[in-house]
């Protein structure tokens, strides 16, 4: 299996979603399966972030985004990272998976209110998922609209090697 590349963009007030116990729990399973998750975190002390994230982008397959209004109020977010993306989107096929952590704003965002997020139906996972044993079937949605992504990625790499 080729190894798929999933770029992981939030705000930094929802860095609790990348805890073990929250939604990168998750979907850590999906690493053995031969997935990559990054996250900025993982920027080596001394080197330069805005280099080495744009990088990242560019090598990513899925861009897993995080939605909240810090999120859509962050001009990095915003400007660097979601500009990057609609062009890698343009460019080569990058799949942008928006999930809907906080009630915000998103209708003002042509490049979110134009796909489909998850949860669906105008939910979000704060408001709606709040307790832990309502996440649990949400985070398995995830991981399963993930890896369906993940095998559209790897069926498309072997059509176009083949």
């Amino acid at each position: 299996t080729s190894l798929v590349k999933v770029f992981v963009s939030y705000s930094h007030n929802d860095r609790k979603y990348l805890r073990p116990n929250s939604l990168m729990g998750a979907l850590e399973g999906l690493r053995a399966e031969g997935v990559e998750f990054w996250t900025d975190q993982a920027v080596a002390t001394g080197n330069k972030w805005d280099e080495e994230i744009r990088r990242r982008i560019a090598e990513s397959d899925i861009a897993l985004v995080l939605v909240s209004q810090a999120d859509l109020d962050s001009s990095y977010c915003q400007n660097t990272e979601i500009r990057s993306f609609l062009m890698e989107v343009e460019k080569r096929g990058l799949i942008i998976f928006p999930i809907m952590l906080s009630r915000c704003e998103y209708e003002r965002h042509d490049w979110l209110n134009s796909r489909q997020f998850i949860p669906s139906d105008n939910k979000n996972i704060e408001e709606h998922y709040g307790r832990a044993e309502r996440r649990g079937p949400l985070f398995h949605e995830i991981r399963r609209d993930l890896r369906i992504q993940i095998e559209n990625i790897r069926q498309s790499r072997t059509l176009s090697s083949g």
